[in-house]
């Protein structure tokens, strides 16, 4: 797929996008099975990029400690946070506070990659018709 951007160029190879966000009761699964050493050597890899190697374990250090320290990670504001420790009404929400990291890592360990900025900035506006308000 032509990705245009007169800014930045690229092509990006067919690939696939979850149609939604990842909800707070999806990141809750994530969240029970949760340690640092979770993700494999090279897991999370885009398998149309040979020189992507996936997640690197170094990373591992980037990681909270435990899942208490994921979760607690996650209560970043009071009034916009959407994680709560109990299961409630904001199941169905996006799971926000989330670092990068986390998000790789959650992104390796339900079998998925996190998409490069190529395909985010193609999916966001609006794929081959390239809207300026997708």
């Amino acid at each position: 797929m032509p990705y245009t951007s007169t800014a930045f160029p690229a092509t990006v190879s067919d690939f696939r996008l979850d149609r939604y966000e990842v909800t707070v009761a999806r990141f809750r699964r994530f969240a029970a099975a949760y340690s640092p050493a979770l993700v494999p050597s090279g897991g999370g890899r885009d398998p149309n990029d040979p020189s992507d190697l996936g997640w690197d374990p170094a990373w591992n250090a980037l990681l909270p400690a435990d899942a208490h320290a994921l979760t607690e990670g996650l209560k970043c504001d009071a009034f916009l946070q959407t994680w709560t420790d109990e299961p409630d009404a904001n199941e169905l929400n996006p799971i926000n506070c989330v670092t990068w990291y986390e998000a790789f890592a959650f992104c390796a360990w339900d079998g998925a990659r996190l998409p490069t900025e190529a395909e985010w900035n193609f999916a966001a506006s609006g794929g081959n018709e390239q809207r300026v308000y997708p």
